[in-house]
């Protein structure tokens, strides 16, 4: 009896603690910002990338971005790389994210790397294979464009990248949101 005790009130205890510290809002660029949080015993860092309208209201866009230093803007709109569940949910996956704020982010992977497959048109190797072996490498912004390279974990296999405007950002968040 005293075991099963001891054991509820464990339970209650950490169910009832909340060791997760969250910063305030941070501003970033346009209306974006990120919370910082840390969490565990051991201390581990995240972030969650969130909107702030102009009367203070605040909007969760992604919940754990790669890098909230590589998030690139233009007017209400961002991309960035994040992560999410693998579809058995084993581990978390490497994506490609659009935001159109206020509205929760939107994965572009695929589409944006049938974009660099149709720029670089590569050779020698099955377009299936690509979608399943594509990490994402780098997103720069050069000149009001977008570049973005991808590694493709195939020995041997080079980058595939490529320069997509703004405007083709918009319209695959729009495509994205369109598909829900």
């Amino acid at each position: 009896m005293k075991t099963g005790i001891i054991i509820m009130f464990s339970v209650l205890a950490t169910i009832s603690c909340d060791n997760r510290k969250r910063s305030n809002f941070i501003p970033l660029k346009n209306g974006f910002g990120y919370v910082y949080i840390e969490s565990g015993i051991h201390v581990s860092a995240t972030a969650e990338l969130y909107y702030k309208d102009s009367k203070g209201n605040q909007t969760l866009i992604w919940d754990i971005p790669a890098d909230v230093n590589q998030i690139y803007f233009h007017k209400n709109t961002a991309i960035f790389m994040g992560f999410k569940p693998a579809k058995d949910n084993s581990r978390l996956v490497d994506r490609l994210f659009v935001a159109q704020a206020p509205q929760k982010a939107v994965d572009v992977t695929n589409d944006v790397l049938k974009i660099c497959l149709e720029q670089s048109k590569p050779t020698g190797i099955s377009e299936d294979i690509i979608y399943k072996r594509a990490t994402i490498a780098t997103v720069s912004e050069k000149n009001g464009m977008l570049q973005i390279i991808f590694i493709i974990q195939v020995k041997g296999w080079p980058q595939v990248k490529c320069n997509i405007s703004w405007e083709t950002v918009k319209m695959l968040f729009d495509k994205q949101v369109k598909k829900k």
